[in-house]
């Protein structure tokens, strides 16, 4: 089975979006290292990454990163701990509040539904 684009490159953000605080990210959530990361051009990331954002499963923020004199623009999961609404690029602050909080109750029914289905394995 063959992962695609936008699978991968979910997966390097999952992976290293823990590393994240209010005022640092890791160089690997820019969109530079994830085309390196993809092997992909960055033009062709830069389109994918549109893709993610329009469904609403990554975000993008500014953020401090290694080795760079500004903030840059870096991708993480909508419902990451250290991002507040009016801090996300290209939106509406308050209609991202409610797909936010939205994201946020169904990640608790599927994490109820997990549980659930552990405890009837046992």
């Amino acid at each position: 089975m063959t992962l695609t684009r936008q699978e991968i490159i979910l997966g390097i953000i999952r992976a290293r979006e823990r590393e994240v605080t209010e005022w640092n990210a890791p160089s690997e959530l820019t969109q530079y290292a994830l085309a390196e990361a993809v092997g992909s051009p960055r033009p062709r990331v830069s389109i994918t990454m549109k893709q993610l954002t329009d469904k609403g499963l990554v975000v993008r923020v500014l953020r401090h990163v290694p080795n760079s004199r500004a903030r840059r623009m870096v991708y993480v999961s909508p419902t990451h701990p250290t991002i507040r609404p009016e801090e996300i690029v290209g939106g509406n602050p308050k209609q991202l509040t409610a797909d936010v909080e939205r994201l946020k109750r169904r990640v608790s029914e599927l994490e109820d539904s997990i549980q659930v289905l552990k405890n009837n394995i046992k």
